[in-house]
């Protein structure tokens, strides 16, 4: 079932869907998915779809999101760089108007995981 399927670009209001992430013929293509592009607008991405994304998604090696708020994103971060082994890129878009832009860096990622 589509073995070459390695790379995809799904709206992650979709994942929410339990008729697509828990659906017994997707299970096997989504194992293989190497690239995932979560196309957003402003949808803000819940910490229980990156938990169903690391479980159904084992073999991410890179991975695309956009984010309305760093500071809501920050747990999802976690979980994606302790449970998803092979991701080795990571871009993380952020969406929200300027006006309410909150200050975030790298470093601040870095030093809560120390």
């Amino acid at each position: 079932a589509c073995p070459n399927v390695i790379d995809l670009k799904i709206s992650p209001l979709y994942l929410y869907l339990e008729a697509i992430i828990y659906n017994s013929s997707l299970i096997s293509i989504f194992k293989q998915i190497k690239i995932l592009n979560l196309i957003t607008g402003y949808c803000n991405i819940c910490r229980n779809l990156i938990s169903n994304l690391v479980k159904r998604f084992p073999s991410l090696t890179h991975m695309e999101v956009s984010v309305a708020s760093f500071n809501y994103f920050e747990s999802a971060i976690d979980i994606l760089l302790s449970h998803q082994q092979n991701l080795s890129y990571l871009n993380i878009g952020h969406s929200t108007p300027a006006i309410f832009n909150q200050p975030f860096s790298r470093s601040h990622i870095i030093d809560k995981r120390r």
